[in-house]
């Protein structure tokens, strides 16, 4: 009886995990997520960053286009998370004068010349004119706590920009 007894007695003690064990294993877990925890972080603002210079970009080709090919072109920025048709509308944009910018996630709101601001909810259209006017305003963009804005001259269609990272 002796001997079954130590045999299910060692059995008991390989079943489970020392308290050393889980201590380790918690141990290795904390410094995995401090490492890792923060490029999660960096990540959102690269990509609000990268979205922001898309953008940027995109109302500078709309106005160097309207002026380099003497015809209006508009900037369009669309609000929602479908961008299927992205690639289509892109090359198809190039050809009809007009830019298409998709906001991922991004909240944006626009102030326009009478200084009124509105939240844009589907679509927001920046005409740029031959002569280098525009319908000018200005361009939120906000995610978080992050926050950027343009401001397009309606005289001269000069797009300035700003970022704010609180």
């Amino acid at each position: 009886m002796t001997r079954t007894s130590a045999i299910s007695l060692q059995h008991h003690r390989t079943a489970g995990f020392t308290l050393l064990e889980l201590m380790l294993v918690l141990v290795i877990l904390g410094a995995a997520s401090v490492l890792i925890a923060p490029n999660f972080v960096s990540l959102d603002a690269r990509t609000f960053n990268a979205q922001v210079r898309e953008l940027g970009s995109l109302l500078n080709y709309a106005r160097r286009i309207a002026v380099v090919k003497g015809l209006p072109t508009k900037a369009t920025i669309r609000i929602g998370e479908d961008t299927s048709e992205v690639e289509v509308s892109s090359m198809t944009a190039r050809n009809s004068g007009e830019a298409i910018w998709w906001s991922k996630g991004i909240e944006v709101n626009f102030t326009d010349s009478t200084e009124q601001r509105i939240r844009v909810e589907e679509v927001l259209e920046v005409n740029f004119y031959p002569e280098g006017g525009s319908s000018g305003g200005e361009i939120i963009l906000n995610a978080g706590n992050r926050s950027a804005s343009f401001r397009i001259d309606p005289f001269s269609g000069r797009i300035s920009s700003a970022m704010d990272t609180n």
